[in-house]
């Protein structure tokens, strides 16, 4: 059982590399806005955004808006949450997996466990740095609702790009989404 467990948690981890670096060209401004008109009648259930649904923080100090398109979900075999949101530009990700069920709490950073990055251009500022180390910050689930598939809480981190000479320092970061279960 710990085998499949190690076996299932490198291929989320990986899953989730690819998604957060597969590329570092900006969405058409033509498709970013059809993306949004179709979200805008969709359910969300871990599918597109609604006025109501959104992941934000500040980025050094200015206000920034990942809801063009959300896409999150929760593995009930990898008691993993995964959220992918983009503005269109760039990209937003947070992810929790834990050993036991997600639940509405405080959960401080770990390395590959519980992290945070934004994807801009060719540059991921991350919170797990390629020196193997983890900046401060956390995400803390204010409201984790299996029933609805509603997830919402808050986030900060100071990301590091792969190089690691340069930073970038997320505050106030904020979430509301729906989920989908697998």
């Amino acid at each position: 059982m710990n085998k499949q467990k190690l076996a299932s948690s490198i291929i989320f981890l990986f899953s989730l590399f690819l998604l957060i670096s597969c590329s570092n060209e900006p969405v058409d401004p033509a498709v970013a806005t059809q993306l949004a008109a179709a979200n805008a009648v969709a359910s969300n259930g871990g599918g597109g955004t609604t006025g109501t649904y959104y992941v934000k923080a500040q980025v050094d100090g200015v206000q920034n808006n990942w809801s063009t398109a959300i896409q999150a979900q929760y593995s009930t075999t990898l008691h993993a949450l995964m959220i992918l949101s983009s503005d269109g530009t760039t990209s937003m990700s947070l992810h929790i997996m834990q050993s036991t069920d997600v639940t509405a709490t405080n959960y401080p950073l770990v390395w590959t466990n519980v992290g945070c990055s934004q994807n801009i251009g060719a540059d991921i500022f991350a919170s797990d740095y390629s020196d193997f180390t983890t900046s401060a910050g956390s995400i803390t689930l204010t409201q984790f609702d299996l029933t609805n598939k509603i997830a919402k809480g808050t986030f900060n981190f100071v990301g590091k790009n792969n190089a690691m000479t340069a930073t970038k320092t997320y505050t106030n970061g904020e979430f509301n989404v729906t989920f989908t279960v697998q």
